[in-house]
Formats: structure tokens, sequence, C-alpha cells
């Protein structure tokens, strides 16, 4: 089955009556999440919208040259329901199945368990985990076979790229991170990309740093899984398990909040930063933004800026206009007297043309530099008897 869901503007802050300049689909065009709908322009950028979700451009509500507001419907999508993700699900291996797992059947061995592993199958898990060279140690705890394998996270394949740069590294030793989470950073002459974990475990020991020269295959860290294989259904009886005990959390008071909220309350940095950490497709959406990364402020692991950040600088620097229009002006401290309207048909025949978008921006900022600068003509005199002499 299929259903339609609309597509909205998003939150353009203090901006009103927005400009719609292209929009960059058409009715039956099958687009993906994050694809570009539309393309919008406020007085100090361009920027798009993308959609929300995958699937085939039924309608579209609006035209070019429109003037568009947060919340305007933009288009209706034809999104498909998922039904085949039971079927994928059990066509792949069994040993990835098993590793994504481990966490949920260890923390509920009785609620959530999948269908149980004979031993059979887990003998042959083991030495296929045994085969790839990896340490293992087992052992029987309620009727479930625990084991911790502790493997190797290579550098991925990377091509025709030699000596690649290594700029960050993401964790420490003893970290916990999720499958997917990013390891190390690497930087080659076109683009940087970060290298995940292949699964989630802890961090035992790191073989690379900062500033090293890596290549495909090279050893990047050891990491600790648990794999749990079952050889018998768990009872619900035995459900009761010594369980971590979480801490008290410390209660804070709203000046404390406060306090610590503070200083995060803007997304853009004073002063450029000398190194910019983010990914391939965060610096392309800031390319598409016209973002300078330098001046955003990351929120993500150790300083990384993530799509979220760049969202929150547009929507702050877009609402930048309206404050600034609101104040006393140029700021420069001139104060000038609005001028009064003249009537130009006084003098003879007028003729009434529309300024261009750019006019329309650049018109106050030239005017804005033509007051407040110094407006100075200096003359120097000097005696060249000697000089016309000598010619």
């Amino acid at each position: 089955m299929s259903t339609l869901v609309d597509i909205f503007i998003p939150d353009l802050g203090a901006d009103k009556d927005v400009d719609l300049i292209e929009i960059m689909v058409e009715v039956g065009e099958t687009v993906e999440v994050e694809d570009g709908l539309i393309t919008l322009e406020t007085e100090k950028a361009s920027m798009d919208v993308p959609t929300t979700h995958a699937g085939v451009i039924k309608e579209i509500l609006v035209k070019v040259g429109d003037k568009v507001n947060s919340g305007d419907l933009i288009a209706r999508v034809e999104v498909e329901e998922e039904g085949a993700t039971e079927e994928k699900v059990e066509e792949t291996p069994a040993a990835p199945a098993q590793e994504q797992k481990t966490e949920e059947v260890a923390a509920t061995p009785a609620a959530d368990s999948s269908e149980p592993m004979g031993l059979e199958a887990a003998e042959a898990e083991l030495k296929a985990i045994s085969a790839a060279g990896a340490e293992i140690s087992c052992q029987f705890v309620n009727e479930q076979t625990i084991c911790s394998v502790v493997e190797e996270v290579h550098v991925p394949d990377l091509g025709a790229d030699k000596d690649v740069d290594l700029i960050d590294v993401m964790v420490s030793v003893g970290d916990t991170v999720e499958f997917e989470d990013g390891l190390i950073t690497l930087e080659t002459e076109k683009a940087s990309m970060d290298v995940p974990a292949p699964f989630a475990g802890e961090i035992i020991e790191l073989s690379v740093e900062a500033g090293m020269k890596v290549n495909s295959g090279d050893l990047i860290a050891k990491m600790v899984k648990t794999v749990v294989m079952e050889s018998k259904v768990p009872t619900p009886a035995k459900k009761e398990e010594p369980v971590k005990k979480e801490e008290p959390k410390k209660t804070t008071t709203v000046q404390e909040v406060a306090a610590v909220s503070a200083p995060e309350a803007t997304s853009v940095l004073t002063e450029k930063a000398k190194k910019i950490y983010a990914s391939p497709s965060v610096r392309k959406v800031a390319r598409e933004f016209g973002v300078d990364l330098g001046f955003v402020k990351g929120t993500g692991r150790k300083g990384r800026i993530l799509k979220d950040d760049i969202k929150a600088y547009v929507k702050e620097q877009l609402s930048k206009p309206a404050v600034a229009a609101a104040g006393t002006g140029t700021g420069l401290g001139f104060n000038f007297p609005e001028l009064k309207e003249i009537d130009f048909s006084q003098f003879g025949e007028i003729e009434t043309v529309e300024l261009s978008r750019i006019q329309k921006i650049s018109g106050p900022s030239l005017h804005r530099n033509w007051v407040s600068m110094p407006h100075v003509t200096q003359f120097d005199e000097s005696d060249i008897t000697e000089m016309e002499s000598f010619r």
C-alpha cells in the first residue's frame, strides 16, 4: 500500500515572504530522503528545502516566483510502505544476526530473545570465529553460552589512495561504541571520511594516532564483542538476574541549567576555526547551503559538525537581518531622519523601473559604506629642483 505525505516549508525564523527561485523536481519524479525540492532565497543566502520522505512526487503546489512562509505546503509525495523487511532479514547470514542481537539478549534474556540456537549451530559459530583468528572465551550462564570475542578492526579498502592522513582518533581505550560509530577520520586529497565500527563492543587497544599515514588493511584497534548463543529456551521464572543499579541522578537547579546552557545558545563561532571536523555528507550539505564550516559550532563528539548544526547555523543567520532592522539602523551612530517622498512628476514625465534583487540587497550596504568611510584628500609638497636639473 502507499500513502500521500504532505511536505511543508521548514521553520525560516523571522523571515517572511521568502522568494521561491527554483523548483528542482517534477510531478512523477522519484525522490530520496534529503533530495532537494525547491530553492528559497533570502536577503543573505539561498537554501534548498529537502524532502523528508522517499517516494514519487504526485503534486506540486508552488511555482517559481511565489512568496512563501514557514509551514506552507510544497508538494505531496506518495510513499510506499515497507512490506518485505522481514524477508530480507531472514536472508542475512547467521553470524551477523547473532552479533546484532548480542546486547538485546544479554539485557532481556527472557522477554526479547529470538529463536534459540542449537548446540550444533553454536559450535559452527564458534569454529567460524576461531578460524578468523579471534580470541574467544566462553562460559555457560543461565542456559546460555556467553562468549567474549576479541576481533581486530582494519582500515577498509581505500582504492588507489596510499599513505592517507589520519587527522582524528574519535575513541580511546575503554570506550564502548555502537555499530557504525566513527573510530577514526581519514583525509585524502579529495575528501575526508570516517571509518565506522563494524560491530558494537569495547575498545581494548588502539594501534593508531593522529598524524599517522595509513593504508588499506592497516590495524586500527582491537575490540571485544559479546556473542550470546542459547542452547535451551530460557524460562520466564528465571528472569531475576543481578542488574546494574543506575546511580542516582544528581538534582540540578534552574540556575545551574541556565549557567550550563547559556554559552551554547548560539551556533555561530566568533572566530573561524583552524581545523574543521566534518564528514563528507555534512560538507555536502554545507556547500548546498553556502555555509562556511569554519564558523559553525559543532555539537558532535569532540566538536564534530553535524547536519543539525548546519541547520541551526542557517536558521540563526537568517534571523539576523530582522533583528538588525529592528535596531537603530546601521549601528554606526548615524540616526538620519527619514526622507520625505518627492513627487518627481512635477518636473516632467517619469518612468519607474524595479530594481533587481542584487541591487536591492547591495544598495543599502553601499550607501552605508559611503556614509561611514572618511573622505580625505591629502596633498604633499616636495622640492624637485635637483631632479629637474638631472633630467
